[in-house]
């Protein structure tokens, strides 16, 4: 990496000794400091692929959570990601301090405020599976004008639903179940609080007798829209196989960063 400073530095002047130097002082910096530098990082990522590709840059949004073992450390990381050109790039994250389960909607509102502050966000699809659910989650994005596309169980508001001019939440399986064989789908808006979302069955892919149906809640009206954009989502499982175990261990990553910022401290 020394070798390489001067030509970053345009002063091919300078010594080497001096570059190493500057090198074990950056990776000496503060937790705080090593903070602003990845915001930094990430902001430039962001700006620089939505300035240069806006149209496939700017529509979806995915969410979930991943976790693994560091010895006796268990990791657990929220993750925001947004999709270019087919693939999941995570933009944010936290470490939740929980060994396992899923995030709280506090957990899930604190992140997206705090993203909301770094990137433009309003006017994205946020796509997000099933444990993505509540209220007040729900009405929190309305009111960062963030659309999205979840997976809910056929337990989720049934009441609203049933309760909204059209047809009931029994009636609306019925006619799912009944369209399987030709993958048609369903959608009824309805009325939850003081926001409009819309409830979409469809036929699961997997052909599941435990789980013949599939249901999601969006903010969008069209079912073609919503049901295409949710396949999508995929893409954050892959991502996180990426980072963790298909070729680019992340565990490994951390251990070789470990034991070389070590060797820095030593020399």
């Amino acid at each position: 990496m020394k070798d390489y400073l001067p030509q970053l530095l345009e002063n091919e002047q300078t010594v080497s000794c001096s570059h190493y130097k500057r090198l074990i002082r950056f990776f000496n910096i503060s937790d705080s400091a090593n903070s602003k530098l990845i915001d930094c990082i990430l902001g430039m990522i962001y700006k620089t692929l939505s300035e240069k590709v806006r149209a496939a840059f700017r529509k979806y949004l995915i969410l979930d959570g991943t976790q693994w073992k560091r010895g006796e450390k268990c990791v657990h990381l929220l993750t925001l990601c947004i999709v270019y050109h087919g693939i999941a790039i995570p933009i944010y994250w936290h470490q939740l301090n929980k060994k396992g389960g899923h995030s709280s909607e506090e957990d899930r509102q604190k992140l997206f405020t705090e993203a909301c502050e770094r990137y433009q966000l309003s006017g994205k699809i946020l796509l997000a599976d099933r444990e993505f659910i509540g209220e007040k989650w729900l009405s929190f994005l309305v009111s960062k004008k963030i659309d999205f596309i979840i997976r809910m169980s056929k337990t989720c508001y049934k009441k609203p639903i049933s309760e909204s001019l059209g047809f009931v939440y029994s009636k609306l399986e019925k006619m799912a179940l009944k369209a399987k064989k030709t993958k048609k789908s369903v959608i009824k808006q309805f009325q939850m609080k003081d926001n409009t979302y819309s409830v979409v069955i469809v036929k699961n892919d997997k052909d599941d007798p435990l789980e013949p149906l599939m249901y999601f809640i969006s903010t969008l009206q069209d079912k073609t829209e919503i049901l295409d954009g949710y396949r999508i989502r995929w893409q954050i499982e892959i991502c996180f196989k990426h980072l963790k175990s298909n070729g680019f261990n992340l565990e490994d990553l951390i251990r070789a960063a470990n034991r070389f910022v070590k060797i820095l401290k030593s020399v």
